[in-house]
């Protein structure tokens, strides 16, 4: 790993670039789900969207409370559910 540290730097750049579009086409699939409608002219997009159910976990939010203070989370723990 450390003979050639520029060729992993650029493997870990591609992986972690291609989450990013994995993960876009999941969330638009998802929404895409929701509102009922399917994607057309994008091959990929369509394949993602008919594998959703399989590829993420759907929530719907159950309640909203409000608090009388401010209340501070972890980064990484806002927007994502507790607990699966």
């Amino acid at each position: 790993m450390m003979d050639n540290a520029s060729a992993y730097h650029e493997a870990c750049s591609i992986i972690r670039r291609e989450r990013v579009k994995i993960l876009k086409l999941i969330a638009t699939s998802i929404i895409n789900s929701l509102r009922g409608t399917a994607p057309r002219n994008d091959v990929v997009l369509e394949a993602v969207f008919e594998n959703v159910d399989n590829l993420a976990i759907k929530k719907q939010i159950e309640n909203i409370a409000r608090f009388d203070e401010e209340k501070n989370a972890p980064l990484n723990m806002v927007n994502k559910p507790i607990q699966m």
